[in-house]
C-alpha cells in the first residue's frame, strides 16, 4: 500500500487543523487540511497506526497464517497496537 510514510500528527497553526508527518517542514503541502475540525484531524493522523494495528490483529486472528505482516506478532503486541491507534484517534474527545 502506498501512503506517505512516517508518524502522522495533527497540527493546529492558530487558524486551521491539518495532518502532516512529524517533523516535516511546513512549507511542504500537508497530508490533509481539516480546517476547523479537530476530531477529523486526529482521526486522519491515526490512519497509519490503525492500518498497522489492523494488519497485526488480522495476523493474530488467522493464527499467524497470513502474509499481512513481515514478522511474528504476539497477541499482546497486537492489542497494544490497537489501543495506541485508538488513543491517537480519540485525542480530540
Amino acid at each position: 500500500m502506498n501512503y506517505t510514510k512516517g508518524d502522522w500528527e495533527q497540527v493546529f497553526d492558530g487558524m486551521m487543523y491539518y495532518v502532516d508527518v512529524v517533523g516535516r517542514k511546513r512549507n511542504d503541502s500537508p497530508i490533509a487540511n481539516c480546517y476547523h475540525n479537530k476530531a477529523n484531524a486526529h482521526l486522519m493522523a491515526a490512519a497509519p497506526d490503525m492500518y498497522e494495528a489492523l494488519k497485526g490483529a488480522l495476523w493474530v486472528m488467522q493464527g499467524g497464517r497470513c502474509d499481512c505482516v513481515e514478522k511474528d506478532i504476539t497477541t499482546p503486541f497486537a492489542i497494544k497496537q490497537v489501543e495506541k491507534a485508538l488513543a491517537k484517534a480519540e485525542e480530540a474527545q
